[in-house]
């Protein structure tokens, strides 16, 4: 039912033109839903996310773009939210859990190691949603 759904805006980033490529980024390897959160529905619900394209995001590295690690639904995001300090950020209200954070070093290492095999930068054409 429509009246039960809710949109929001998350984030507007763009690089902007003329800007030089980069072949590192920050690592920042994350999810956006925390299985502990209190924020009441938060935890249990549904989240769909999507991004709009404005420009394009090309395979030369020249503009910003997502990166998604496919299948990690399955299992990085359950092994995650089986983190003690990820669950704390959760009981705190906090969305926003990335591998870094974790106090498990050794599953985050693991982590952050399939991340760097298995995670793709997206090349999406200008006006197209993801």
């Amino acid at each position: 039912e429509s009246s039960q759904l809710v949109t929001s805006l998350d984030v507007t980033f763009f690089t902007p033109e003329g800007q030089p490529s980069t072949s590192t980024n920050k690592f920042s390897a994350h999810v956006d839903q925390n299985r502990s959160d209190v924020r009441e529905g938060l935890a249990e619900c549904s989240i769909y996310q999507g991004v709009l394209y404005i420009w394009p995001a090309g395979p030369d590295g020249l503009s910003s773009t997502t990166v998604v690690w496919p299948g990690s639904h399955r299992d990085v995001w359950p092994a995650m939210m089986g983190d003690e300090q990820l669950a704390r950020h959760g009981k705190a209200g906090m969305h926003y859990s990335e591998i870094q954070e974790m106090c498990d070093d050794t599953l985050a290492q693991r982590l952050a190691e399939g991340w760097s095999r298995h995670a793709r930068r997206g090349c999406i054409p200008p006006g197209a949603p993801l």
